[in-house]
């Protein structure tokens, strides 16, 4: 059986929202990468705590996160091929203003972090460390920022 954002969260179903916000406190600070836990089970903890936020009790099963996706798979060509080149369009203007931050950094020799994308065509969180190493943090939408780390790392 799946389980629950409750589960996930290790809430009996119809806690409070204070309930909910303690318990996901309490785990983001135990799980999260920069306190040495992974990102896999940080995201996992994220996304239930956000999906009850919105009143889900279980997360998207694979099919529905299908559903939802942003490219379009239904039967009149020209329609998905309209619709597709929307979403290209988007995702190549993320990437240039994301490539236009990461050269704004090199120039000055600066350090910052920034998210870019949305929840529609996927979040990609970008920092450049003192030690100029460029972190790449992808979260809650992740089929899209691959694209965009290999556009941006000039794989494409």
């Amino acid at each position: 059986m799946a389980e629950s954002n409750y589960q996930i969260l290790g809430l009996n179903d119809g806690a409070t929202r204070q309930e909910i916000r303690a318990a996901f406190r309490v785990l983001a600070l135990k799980h999260h990468s920069d306190r040495g836990g992974k990102d896999v089970s940080f995201i996992k903890i994220k996304q239930a705590f956000e999906d009850l936020k919105t009143g889900k009790k279980y997360p998207d099963s694979p099919d529905e996160r299908a559903k939802k996706s942003k490219f379009v798979w239904g039967t009149d060509e020209e329609e998905q091929k309209r619709q597709n080149t929307l979403l290209s369009n988007d995702i190549a203007k993320e990437i240039a203003i994301a490539q236009e931050w990461l050269a704004a950094l090199s120039r000055v020799d600066a350090t910052g972090n920034r998210l870019f994308g949305s929840k529609e065509l996927g979040e990609i969180e970008l920092e450049r460390k003192a030690s100029k190493i460029l972190a790449i943090n992808e979260s809650f939408g992740l089929e899209n920022c691959h694209i965009m780390i290999m556009c941006l790392c000039g794989a494409v």
